[in-house]
């Protein structure tokens, strides 16, 4: 018994049906490009890494592309956890809303593991020095600062890598089923700064301009006079990001430290035409009316009853330091995602408007801002609707 293999060789597409593909592919790349143009925004739907070649898309900016072409996603986890790491790889599944053909998918991956999920920086010497000597380090700065650091415990931060995992996995679907790889780039924004600097092509951003020893003295002495404390500054400066030496912090930051300290003096000064002095434009601060040394000096000869108000100052100044609790934080994530707010959005209203990169660092002071800003988009939302 003999069996004869037939085989068939497809032949060339149709030429009507070649015509169909290309129209539809640049069909697509249109599309893309208007919603892009008319629709996103820069620095909320998408924006430029220093350095970069191509604009890098932003999760917005993929729901928006989503919305444009009826795309509804599903996700499919795959947990790699182990017992010191939570990790996580998604694949994201795109459907068609109007008839749930299968489109395309993508894949993206988080872990625990990666630098700005692994560390944070140790609430007070005690916390650090009370920590095993695997589970902490000094963390080294550019500008040649340390911070003292202490692991971050994998199960506070479990649904945080997972929503991360989704997010690649997503915006790595939009990019390669719309085509549109070639107008954004990949998710060079979750790399570190270390690594994005150390990337072979790419141009490095200038470095801040530093106050310098002159304009470090300055600011202290202008703070001395707002009722602060150079110990202070410093730490007001940790809240918003730096943590190197005082005088080599950027003149921007001090500007803002010091418009801050002058617009909620602890001291209020006086006279009130004090609260509006200039502010130095060569040092990045105020022009100071007495050295560092000065301050120091009047502040060792205060009397028992001025030094105790100091001390009330300082520990109110202390409570305005304080940040909000995990519930906040659970609020304002989960609230944010109700509202449409993706996490580029909050993390970068959270940089641009508090001064802080991630909402466990929010003071609690702010947190009735945070809450009328997500309230606020809620009403947009609904009134899109």
């Amino acid at each position: 018994m003999s069996t004869e293999l037939q085989t068939t060789q497809a032949g060339p597409l149709p030429a009507t049906q070649i015509r169909e593909t290309v129209a539809t592919i640049k069909a697509r790349v249109q599309m893309v490009q208007h919603v892009m143009a008319d629709v996103m925004k820069k620095d909320v739907h998408y924006g430029t890494i220093p350095g970069t070649p191509k604009p890098t898309l932003y999760k917005p900016g993929a729901e928006i592309i989503a919305l444009a072409f009826q795309f509804a996603p599903r996700y499919v986890v795959d947990d790699l956890s182990t017992t010191e790491s939570v990790h996580y790889r998604t694949t994201c599944e795109l459907y068609s809303r109007d008839t749930g053909a299968f489109i395309g998918s993508g894949q993206g991956e988080c872990s625990s593991d990666e630098e700005k999920y692994k560390w944070r920086k140790a609430v007070c010497p005690a916390e650090f020095d009370a920590t095993p000597e695997d589970r902490r380090r000094q963390k080294f700065y550019k500008n040649g600062g340390t911070a003292p650091q202490v692991r971050i415990e994998p199960a506070d931060i479990a649904n945080t890598v997972l929503k991360m995992g989704e997010k690649r996995a997503f915006i790595d679907a939009i990019r390669t089923t719309t085509g549109c790889s070639d107008m954004f780039g990949q998710d060079i924004e979750d790399l570190p700064s270390e690594v994005r600097d150390g990337m072979d092509g790419q141009e490095q951003p200038e470095a801040p301009t530093p106050l310098g020893v002159d304009g470090w003295n300055k600011l202290a002495g202008e703070a001395a006079g707002f009722g602060y404390t150079p110990e202070d500054i410093v730490a007001s400066a940790a809240t918003a990001g730096y943590e190197g030496p005082p005088d080599q912090m950027p003149r921007d930051l001090g500007k803002r430290l010091y418009r801050s300290m002058r617009d909620n003096p602890v001291n209020p000064p006086d006279d009130p035409a004090a609260a509006d002095a200039p502010e130095a434009q060569d040092s990045g601060a105020a022009e100071p009316q007495k050295t560092l040394q000065d301050a120091q000096r009047e502040q060792a000869a205060k009397s028992p009853s001025a030094m105790a108000a100091d001390l009330q100052a300082k520990a109110e100044a202390k409570e305005r330091g304080r940040v909000i609790t995990r519930r906040d934080v659970t609020w304002i994530t989960t609230q944010a995602t109700i509202s449409g707010i993706g996490d580029d959005e909050l993390y970068q209203w959270i940089i641009d408007e508090v001064g802080v990169e991630r909402p466990e660092d929010i003071p609690a002071v702010r947190l009735d801002d945070v809450k009328a800003w997500i309230e606020s988009r809620k009403v947009e939302q609904a009134a899109a609707q």
